[in-house]
């Protein structure tokens, strides 16, 4: 009977690197094992939607998770990379501290340079600071 089908939910904790790892092992085994799609939801906080958002960037996530795990052995990123992005970001107008958070976030964890901006918040003293950062460095 499908109404008797239960909803199952995966959430995984905060905790940086290895939660994101440990989702992602967690997510890996789970489709070996024939069990990933009897998941419903998969949520979390903090490190493990580092992994979220890794894996939510291929459609076919649920179905490949090789590929998914193929970014923890990939080269990492050359932060120079990171910079260079940053400097590009500067004047936006809605550049903030947050973007450079993310930016050191990406290229050390998720060995990715943010592609898109996604922000929806303006902090006038932060962007105060990235100001003073802007005209004190080499971009």
């Amino acid at each position: 009977n499908q109404n008797n089908v239960p909803h199952i939910a995966l959430l995984g904790s905060g905790g940086g690197q290895r939660a994101d790892v440990s989702l992602m092992g967690t997510l890996y085994q789970m489709e070996k094992e024939g069990l990933l799609d009897t998941l419903v939801y998969v949520g979390g906080i903090s490190g493990s939607t580092w992994c979220m958002s890794s894996v939510y960037n291929d459609p076919e996530w649920s179905s490949n998770m090789d590929r998914a795990m193929s970014r923890l052995f990939r080269p990492g990123i050359e932060m120079k990379q990171a910079v260079d992005w940053l400097c590009e970001q500067m004047n936006d107008e809605d550049f903030s501290l947050s973007d450079v958070w993310g930016a050191l976030t990406s290229v050390e964890f998720i060995n990715e340079v943010p592609g898109q901006k996604q922000r929806h918040t303006f902090t006038p003293n932060i962007a105060t600071n990235i100001s003073h950062l802007k005209h004190n460095t080499h971009c």
